[in-house]
């Protein structure tokens, strides 16, 4: 099956995707999120303009594998 997506539903997919603890680790995700901890515990994405296609379809796949 083929799939054409823009940057907005790259985007969107990486928006949806929780980042696993070892997600956390990779640089790429760090530079694209934060994590905020204390009485809510929660991961956010923050993507950068300079965040190519590519890296976010890494980003997505790389969270994708990593969670439970």
């Amino acid at each position: 099956m083929e799939i054409e997506l823009d940057r907005k539903d790259l985007e969107s997919l990486v928006n949806g995707s929780f980042a696993s603890y070892k997600a956390m680790e990779d640089p790429l995700v760090q530079a694209n999120g934060y994590w905020t901890g204390g009485f809510v515990d929660e991961w956010s994405w923050s993507i950068k303009e300079s965040t190519s296609d590519v890296e976010l379809m890494y980003i997505y796949n790389l969270c994708k594998k990593t969670t439970p």
